[in-house]
């Protein structure tokens, strides 16, 4: 489509139905049937070098002088490798939670468009077996409908040609009600809540864990226990957006 041709959609669009951002609550003045603003898109962050080469966290010194962060050095996590795409920053913040409360698969498509690319920086992820997204409880998937980290994973699988496989984990206890954890309970509520299924073959599998927010790590660490524990060979996370603490040596 010529430029001429966007301009004259876009300009359409806004007169037959004004909208509102989502994020910066100014008018959407696109036709690409997403809830924020070109403005606030191309002010999506990211994540710069140096980073953790385990987890992906940002770092305060070179890489090469510390290639780790103080988690991974002490091997706190199970899975091999994660990265994400952006701090977990406005407009992020706004995009991921309504992804959380509504399928909105036109923004589902554009995050996994920041995904690929991430993943195709990184050569381990792009030789997996199968993408997997993060499950919910049946409680919590009853309520909302649907799984977040499953319509990533079904638009990053159509983008990049992988299959996904959402039958090979499940989350066998509850998260708690509770909004707002600490680190220690974060860990606690995840130790032993995922499991893989009964007759759910994984032997020798290379999977990439797909969720929408890394905070902790407690739940892709968890996941990828569960999966190596059933026989999987590597296991690698990517996800939208990470928390990055004050102090990021």
């Amino acid at each position: 489509m010529g430029n001429s041709v966007r301009w004259f959609a876009d300009q359409l669009a806004a007169v037959l139905m004004v909208s509102r951002c989502a994020a910066c609550k100014g008018v959407v003045l696109h036709a690409r049937r997403l809830p924020i603003c070109s403005a606030c898109l191309e002010k999506f962050p990211s994540l710069n070098e140096p980073l953790c080469q385990r987890c992906g966290r940002p770092l305060a010194t070179p890489a090469g002088r510390l290639p780790q962060c103080f988690a991974c050095r002490r091997g706190a996590y199970a899975f091999d490798r994660a990265r994400s795409c952006a701090p977990y920053l406005e407009p992020a913040v706004t995009m991921i939670e309504l992804l959380k409360r509504h399928p909105i698969r036109p923004l589902a498509a554009w995050l996994t468009g920041h995904m690929q690319g991430v993943l195709q920086q990184v050569p381990e992820f792009g030789a997996v077996d199968a993408l997997v997204p993060v499950p919910l409880d049946r409680r919590r998937r009853k309520k909302r409908g649907f799984n977040q980290a499953e319509l990533l994973a079904r638009a990053l699988g159509r983008r990049m040609r992988i299959p996904v496989r959402a039958d090979v984990l499940v989350r066998v206890r509850p998260r708690p009600d509770e909004l707002l954890l600490s680190r220690r309970q974060r860990w606690d509520s995840t130790r032993g809540a995922f499991a893989v299924p009964e007759g759910v073959r994984v032997d020798k599998m290379r999977i990439l864990l797909l969720d929408d927010v890394l905070t902790t790590g407690a739940t892709l660490d968890a996941c990828a226990r569960a999966l190596k524990q059933a026989g999987a060979g590597a296991v690698y996370a990517l996800t939208v957006a990470r928390t990055v603490p004050t102090e990021t040596g």
